[in-house]
């Protein structure tokens, strides 16, 4: 008897489901969410379970690995797919979500889902923190900008200058330090420094990569975006074609179409969101900073002209995410290929002139 098992995971409890292969519940209950416990629990089922299914969410790497470490078959599955068969339960509980993965695993009704190698988990983990950091010395240097507008002043961008000016004010307006600035410019200096030291081991460990130093030979590309990719991506073969990378990263447009109704709508902003706002920061930099004439910044300008340069800024992204993607297959350097062919009219097309009729 071949069995599948579907598990339902939360933060104190596991539920989870047996069916056999003709669709019948053999067995369902919960279980504290630890691996151990759980390969205990289903010892019975180990050597004739075909596929374990567990909801792709905070828990699922760790389960996976344990359980796999036991001997079970295990993949995660893509939430967003399997939420829609789990919308078809009228109750929603933990048992029948567990019982609906089962049954979607002995159907082959998934799509499983990539586990990050230790490497990637360690540096998403790394640029999460960056990012984090970043955040908040942002809204504290806005916070703080704010405080002195109220009492006429503007102060400079540069962090350097921004330090000045800011104990310069407080000398001159005394006032202010019982608004708390002295507190807010301290924990401002103290982010800015531990930015400072992340910012210099991003550099090195770009340094030491081989695939980052690849990537970063497209311009606007640095060392940022190019290790953020490599996390993410992790396992470049995973994709079938590089194209599919542009939706993965949420970069293409969505599209809804039934009978002669055909709408396209804005891009689907779906997957990793930090990766996505750096490719189109470095498109940003690529169509408006950089100096150097290629085929993509040419596209991009066309682009740029005749949409704005929000949305060409997308298109770009989008394009950075599958060369990147392909540079990382072929293991070979940005080429620039007919910098103005995309500038210059297409050859064989003509286009006709549109003849309108006046409506009285």
């Amino acid at each position: 008897m071949t069995y599948y098992i579907g598990l339902d995971v939360s933060k104190k409890e596991t539920a989870f489901c047996v069916v056999n292969q003709e669709g019948g519940v053999v067995r369902e209950d919960k279980v504290e969410t630890n691996a151990g416990i759980l390969a205990i629990v289903l010892k019975e089922y180990r050597e004739t379970t075909k596929i374990v299914g567990i909801e792709a969410g905070p828990y699922s790497r760790s389960l996976t690995l344990g359980l796999r470490a036991h001997g079970y078959n295990v993949v995660i599955v893509d939430s967003r797919r399997m939420g829609f068969l789990l919308k078809a339960n009228i109750n929603k509980t933990d048992r029948n979500d567990a019982r609906v993965i089962a049954k979607a695993m002995r159907a082959e009704n998934y799509r499983e889902v990539h586990v990050k190698s230790d490497k990637s988990v360690e540096m998403m983990g790394f640029l999460g923190a960056r990012e984090c950091i970043v955040e908040v010395s942002i809204k504290l240097k806005n916070e703080l900008r704010g405080l002195f507008r109220a009492y006429g002043v503007n102060l400079k961008s540069g962090e350097e200058s921004f330090r000045k000016e800011v104990k310069k004010e407080l000398k001159n307006l005394p006032e202010l330090a019982r608004v708390g600035i002295e507190s807010l410019l301290k924990t401002w200096i103290n982010l800015s420094e531990e930015r400072a030291k992340l910012d210099k081991l991003v550099e090195e460990e770009a340094d030491h990569d081989d695939d980052t130093k690849l990537l970063m030979t497209i311009p606007g590309v640095g060392p940022v975006t190019a290790l953020t990719f490599k996390t993410v991506i992790d396992d470049p073969s995973r994709f079938e074609n590089s194209r599919t990378v542009g939706a993965y990263v949420g970069c293409t447009p969505t599209q809804y179409a039934s009978g002669e109704t055909v709408i396209q709508g804005r891009i689907s902003r779906q997957g990793p969101k930090q990766l996505r706002r750096l490719l189109v920061g470095s498109a940003i930099v690529l169509l408006t900073r950089c100096s150097w004439w290629s085929h993509l910044r040419a596209s991009g300008v066309k682009k740029m002209k005749k949409l704005g340069t929000k949305k060409a800024a997308v298109a770009v992204g989008r394009k950075l995410a599958i060369i990147m993607h392909r540079m990382l297959i072929t293991k070979e350097p940005f080429r620039v290929k007919d910098p103005f062919a995309a500038l210059e009219p297409k050859k064989g097309k003509k286009h006709k002139a549109s003849k309108t009729k006046n409506v009285a």
